[in-house]
């Protein structure tokens, strides 16, 4: 195999890569509003599946969001809408699962993730390429 010719399946795997990413986190429009409503009202710190129940009872837009992506507001509703959600990067928001306490799990929703997953994403190209 020649220099040029690896040097070209190099950036074809790296551009494969790069769209499967994109793909990936191809996000809905409810669970991006689910993501900023959340994001919006914790202001990116950590909560309970249980404290977005809370929050909701006096959010109409929040209460709004919980329910384009579960069936009701209800604290155990909401916590596996989130866990479904877990680890994953959609419309430009992280959502991870910190740890698990008596009352439940701890989370937290971080915007802004779209630019640094794509730094991160290119960083490991290179590094690899």
């Amino acid at each position: 195999m020649t220099d040029d010719l690896a040097r070209e399946l190099i950036a074809e795997l790296r551009a494969l890569r790069l769209a499967l990413e994109i793909r990936r986190t191809a996000p809905d429009a409810a669970t991006v509003e689910f993501l900023a409503a959340v994001h919006a009202a914790t202001g990116g710190a950590e909560f309970t599946s249980g404290d977005l129940a809370a929050l909701a009872l006096h959010a109409a837009p929040l209460a709004a969001a919980i329910r384009g992506v579960a069936r009701s507001t209800s604290a155990r509703t909401i916590g596996r809408a989130l866990h479904r959600l877990d680890g994953r990067e959609i419309g430009g928001y992280c959502i991870e699962r910190l740890r698990v306490e008596r009352d439940g799990a701890i989370w937290r929703v971080c915007g802004d993730c779209g630019f640094v997953t794509a730094l991160a994403v290119a960083a490991d190209a290179s590094r690899r390429g």
